[in-house]
């Protein structure tokens, strides 16, 4: 009588943890979603930043080169190219922040990943 209480509350104790796994994996499933879609954010972001580098490179070399050594440097040719410098800079540093939220997130996503691997692996 006594074992087979105790069968049956293991088998509840059982029931109980499958459900709590079952649920922790649902969890994590919806947190590697959610981190997959701010890694497509921080990818697209990061790409965006290095098209604006590129486009402001061309636009430095096209304008720097089509003007004079006089224009270069006058006022408005330095003007010009502390306000591309400044610009290049901003830019740069923005690229350099969201590439290195862009590392996190992957990384955040692996372990999410891994920790669900153990779960279903505990589980099976």
């Amino acid at each position: 009588m006594l074992s087979q209480l105790i069968q049956a509350l293991q088998g509840e104790v059982d029931a109980h943890e499958a459900d709590a796994n079952s649920v922790e994996q649902k969890e994590l499933q919806e947190d590697i979603e959610m981190l997959r879609w701010r890694l497509e954010v921080a990818t697209r972001a990061a790409n965006h930043h290095e098209d604006t580098l590129d486009n402001i490179r061309e636009e430095f070399n096209y304008k720097w080169a089509a003007e004079t050594t006089e224009w270069r440097h006058s006022e408005a040719g330095q003007a010009f190219l502390k306000a591309w410098r400044d610009r290049h800079e901003k830019t740069t540093k923005d690229h350099e922040t969201v590439s290195a939220k862009q590392a996190k997130l992957e990384t955040e996503l692996h372990a999410l990943k891994l920790k669900l691997m153990r779960l279903q692996e505990e589980e099976e």
